[in-house]
């Protein structure tokens, strides 16, 4: 018995696998040509379903009728496929199915009908145009014969056919500078060329949203900040203008829009307006306001952290970068164009202290070495750059930045006359003519030294950090507002790994010379 059933089951294992076998040479098996053998109806206006009989006519990709490019409607087997005769440029003539598309250069096989198919070509009437309709909203028009319609145009402006059929079209009314506009439906003549019905002229009433935005109410704005402001329907504002600078917003949503106030040739009063409507329509904000610009550029509350920082902060400084915001993350080195305009980097060392490190102290023309120095910059997951293709940064160590942290004692006149000028403070060579700016990091206290310690090298919270970035031939100052590291991590933080999140940011005033 139990010889039976072992042979039963052999047996039943070669079956099936003869069946796989079989089924998999019939999968694999090469497709014939295509062939047309027949297509019904013969005859029929634009948008009709033509079903085409025939063999092969699974990879069947782009079909014609009369040259004239028509929509694959269903693919119901390799004997059959329905197509739709073209609503625009309709002519007659024979169908063709292809297994290559019109754009493609390989040459796929194809197929052609022996009859051609005969176009008839219907005058559409319309019974009832929409009066009105709001933009992104959709209007009804209804008629006969519309199923020919190629396309609805509102004042010129072509909207998005949602449904048709012979009685009714369904159409999304599209953006329309104008309150009133003409509807025309426009459709294929029986010459080839382009016709249209048309509703009254401007008989159309065009509803849109209008935004609302609140004014502004401050005499003044400090060039680089940004102005936020709240409304509705703000996402179809274009562009603000201060005087005649014109700005793309910085972000824009529909109840809040955020602008960058401009850099100006010098601190002047302007009329601030916004556009919209493709610039048709605009709203005052300001009839005057004071855009200041300022002798340095200064950047209030700026914060920097380690790579993956819990907090969220960039790890780079950009004093005079393009957007006005002067940090960023170790992301821009994937851009060459930024090789060479970062000043310095936020790092922690093995000793818990946090570092401010020139681009020329990073990088190492050892391999080793320059790894073992970038494992903590990082792109997202990624660290950059890789150390195989160093050398290719090295416009970025080119850049030499050097740092002096001023005494609090020694160089209190010029610790007040800085925090005193802030925007309006003026940064020039000889401004520290008395300093000798030659360290190439400036960093907070190991976590072997006694808190509170201070040098030309080391600063705290309330510590001005002077630095000089040769590359660029500027000077910059920081204010340090708060040191936040933390002394009680494990000393292993720069071990590469992609998941450490890091121990330490600073808060600091920026001043940066222009």
């Amino acid at each position: 018995m139990k010889n039976k059933l072992y042979n039963l089951l052999v047996l039943f294992v070669l079956v099936m696998l003869t069946s796989c076998n079989e089924k998999l040479n019939i999968e694999t098996e090469t497709q014939g040509a295509p062939e047309i053998s027949e297509f019904a109806p013969a005859s029929g206006k634009a948008g009709t379903e033509v079903t085409v009989k025939g063999s092969n006519l699974r990879d069947i990709v782009s079909a014609t009728v009369g040259g004239v490019e028509a929509q694959i409607l269903y693919k119901l087997s390799q004997q059959e496929i329905v197509i739709v005769v073209p609503r625009e440029g309709t002519k007659s003539g024979k169908i063709v199915l292809s297994t290559s598309r019109k754009d493609d250069s390989s040459q796929g096989a194809r197929a052609e009908s022996t009859q051609s198919f005969t176009v008839i070509y219907p005058t559409p009437s319309v019974t009832s145009f929409p009066k009105s309709g709001r933009v992104g909203n959709n209007v009804e028009i209804l008629g006969s014969n519309l199923d020919i319609i190629s396309k609805v145009l509102m004042g010129g402006e072509e909207g998005e056919i949602i449904y048709q059929s012979e009685k009714e079209i369904a159409v999304k009314v599209p953006f329309i500078i104008d309150d009133n506009a003409t509807v025309a439906l426009k459709y294929t003549n029986q010459t080839g060329g382009e016709s249209e019905v048309k509703g009254e002229s401007d008989d159309f009433a065009v509803e849109k949203d209008e935004p609302e935005i609140e004014k502004i109410d401050q005499a003044s704005l400090m060039e680089r900040s940004l102005l936020t402001l709240s409304g509705k329907y703000l996402n179809l504002i274009e562009y603000i203008y201060f005087g005649e600078e014109k700005c793309a917003p910085v972000s824009r949503e529909e109840n809040v829009i955020v602008f960058r106030v401009p850099t100006l040739a010098e601190t002047s009063t302007v009329k601030i307006k916004v556009t919209y409507y493709k610039e048709t329509k605009e709203i005052t904000l300001s009839d005057a306001c004071q855009v200041i610009r300022m002798k340095n550029l200064f950047s209030a509350n700026q914060a920097i952290g380690t790579r993956n920082s819990k907090y969220g902060y960039g790890s780079m400084l950009n004093g005079n970068s393009a957007d006005g915001n002067p940090i960023c993350t170790p992301c821009v080195l994937k851009d060459e164009e930024n090789f060479d305009k970062i000043d310095f980097a936020g790092y922690v060392n093995s000793g818990l202290d946090f570092a401010f490190n020139s681009p020329d102290a990073i990088l190492n023309p050892d391999p080793a070495n320059t790894k073992n120095n970038l494992k903590n910059y990082w792109c997202g997951t990624a660290a950059v750059p890789n150390a195989e293709n160093f050398t290719i940064f090295a416009p970025f160590t080119a850049v030499q930045t050097r740092f002096f942290v001023l005494n609090a004692t020694t160089h209190a006149a010029l610790i007040e006359q800085i925090r005193a000028g802030r925007d309006q403070l003026e940064i020039t060579p000889s401004l520290f003519t008395s300093l000798n700016i030659t360290k190439s990091s400036a960093r907070t206290r190991k976590s072997s030294e006694a808190a509170g310690t201070v040098s030309e090298q080391i600063f705290d919270a309330g510590s001005v950090v002077v630095f000089y970035n040769n590359h660029k031939d500027k000077y910059g100052i920081l204010d340090i507002l708060e040191v936040h590291v933390d002394y009680g991590q494990a000393n292993n933080i720069n071990n590469g790994d992609k998941n450490n999140q890091g121990i330490a940011y600073i808060t600091f005033d920026l001043y940066y010379q222009r």
